[in-house]
């Protein structure tokens, strides 16, 4: 029961950065209406922040470390399902992409086994796509070190999705970057989104 019940926090929390998300696309839609396209295409034109030196964030109370290609935002939120209250979320937005990290900690069990792992993988999937009123397109295991995690790409409005969902221990992770499909076509905002997914590390 202890582990039903810690499955249905994870899947609470899971859905914090895609909120955060879908609220800043939100934002940025309305304000799409009143810019031209062409005048949209010259902002994209500007050298890219991706084209220059990539910054290295090492979370020690997050146990990770990650790429981001510019100094990222902060936020804290508190939350009465985690150890500690607080759910972090790192995250930057550029004129290709949203980059984001987050973690939490939480209280009770600290182990699941693979057949619950994969339940929980699943469930989370589907809770997050479901949110968003999103189309899954691609769901995929992977793994980072010995950690086991899933990733999923889904497809919400104009928007692509990529969340990397990883349990190590009592802490979720979720690694996610978000573009705009006409923008996804370009080679070098693949490998940009690729460059933060895959940096991804586990430390101690």
């Amino acid at each position: 029961m202890k582990k039903i019940i810690l499955v249905i926090f994870f899947v609470f929390l899971a859905f914090s950065p895609s909120i955060s998300y879908g609220q800043k696309k939100n934002s940025k839609k309305k304000q799409s209406k009143s810019v031209k396209k062409s005048q949209r295409l010259e902002i994209i034109a500007e050298i890219p922040v991706e084209d220059g030196v990539w910054k290295e964030l090492i979370s020690k109370e997050g146990s990770f470390k990650i790429l981001f290609p510019k100094e990222p935002e902060k936020l804290i939120r508190d939350n009465d399902f985690t150890s500690g209250n607080s759910f972090i979320e790192y995250k930057l937005w550029t004129n290709f992409r949203k980059y984001s990290a987050s973690f939490a900690e939480f209280r009770g069990e600290k182990s699941l086994s693979d057949e619950q792992l994969k339940g929980f993988y699943d469930i989370t999937r589907d809770g997050i796509v479901n949110q968003a009123k999103g189309k899954l397109l691609t769901d995929k295991s992977l793994r980072v070190g010995n950690v086991i995690g899933r990733e999923i790409i889904y497809q919400q409005e104009n928007y692509l999705v990529t969340n990397r969902l990883f349990l190590n221990g009592n802490k979720f992770y979720q690694i996610i970057t978000v573009v705009e499909k006409e923008l996804n076509v370009g080679t070098n905002v693949q490998e940009y989104g690729k460059k933060f997914l895959d940096s991804f590390q586990f430390i101690e």
